[in-house]
């Protein structure tokens, strides 16, 4: 989060919420996730929430900043 701000990146309240769903499904259907049963689910929802995370710290950076 901390680069992509520095990067001038910005965060909305869209991105917040879509991609990390985008992420899971990216993760468990096209890159076949669900082939790994519980363990690929698992990576799957840990992918989504760190991916909401950095989404989350950025759009917090960006209010920082315009604060």
């Amino acid at each position: 989060a901390q680069a992509m701000h520095e990067e001038g990146r910005r965060a909305s309240l869209v991105q917040l919420l879509f991609s990390p769903v985008a992420r899971f499904i990216k993760q468990w259907i096209l890159q076949q996730g669900f082939r790994d049963g519980m363990a690929g689910f698992a990576m799957a929802g840990f992918s989504s929430v760190f991916c909401f995370y950095k989404y989350l710290e950025l759009w917090r950076l960006g209010s920082k900043r315009a604060n």
